[in-house]
């Protein structure tokens, strides 16, 4: 079933394979509730002049309850990009239990690439 735990860590392992970010990027924790993992991964590199993009996980390891989420991660800079449950609201606090989440920075463009 495509709602299976074998699937969701199929897309885990793809997504990890396509992505330099989560491979290569600078590691940093954001955790700042019990019972939870919040972090984020950041490539950076001489085209971004040090921003990089950024991918955060989010994942609840006790009952449900609330996660706090970083105050940068919004829906106008990041959509979520994997979940192991259809959350309505992937930006709400209230997760499942167990469950995880990863937001991907949307991409903006700059002059020069255009």
């Amino acid at each position: 079933s495509e709602k299976s735990i074998f699937a969701f860590y199929r897309e885990v392992l793809k997504l990890r394979a396509s992505s330099e970010t989560i491979k290569r990027g600078i590691f940093r924790d954001l955790t700042k509730s019990e019972g939870s993992f919040v972090y984020e991964r950041v490539s950076v590199s001489d085209k971004n002049d040090g921003e990089g993009d950024k991918i955060v996980v989010a994942i609840n390891f006790g009952e449900k309850g609330a996660v706090a989420l970083p105050e940068f991660l919004d829906k106008e800079n990041f959509e979520p990009i994997l979940s192991n449950y259809e959350t309505a609201d992937k930006f709400s606090e209230n997760f499942e239990p167990f469950e995880a989440r990863v937001f991907g920075q949307k991409r903006k463009f700059s002059d020069k690439e255009i």
